[in-house]
């Protein structure tokens, strides 16, 4: 394999730490894998959607207008309107955590 060099600057000639398919390191590979699946998480969430996130308890509004990964929530808790984003998971997070932060509940909870 030739010398390849990543957006990251990571330079390799090994081909077991190059992704060719995404054409990027080993490492920003699995960042990009990790994002998108946190990313097909959120995704999964609705408007009206009953959702916990961090011990409260949620129902979301809508999509925040500015931000993919941002919320326009409604909060029981104090009857306001709140901005939720979720950009730090994407960016840091991994799936389990989100998921363990931020999931649906059933209308029976």
């Amino acid at each position: 394999m030739e010398r390849k060099t990543c957006s990251c600057d990571y330079t390799t000639t090994n081909p077991r730490k190059w992704d060719h398919d995404l054409d990027v390191c080993k490492a920003c590979s699995e960042k990009k894998k990790r994002r998108e699946s946190v990313l097909d998480y959120l995704n999964g969430f609705e408007v009206g959607d009953l959702v916990s996130y961090s011990d409260r308890i949620l129902i979301i509004v809508s999509p925040h207008p500015n931000s993919p990964t941002a919320w326009i929530v409604q909060n029981f808790t104090d009857n306001r309107q709140h901005i939720v984003d979720l950009s730090g998971w994407v960016l840091r997070g991994d799936l389990r955590d989100c998921r363990d932060r931020v999931y649906k509940l059933e209308k029976s909870e």
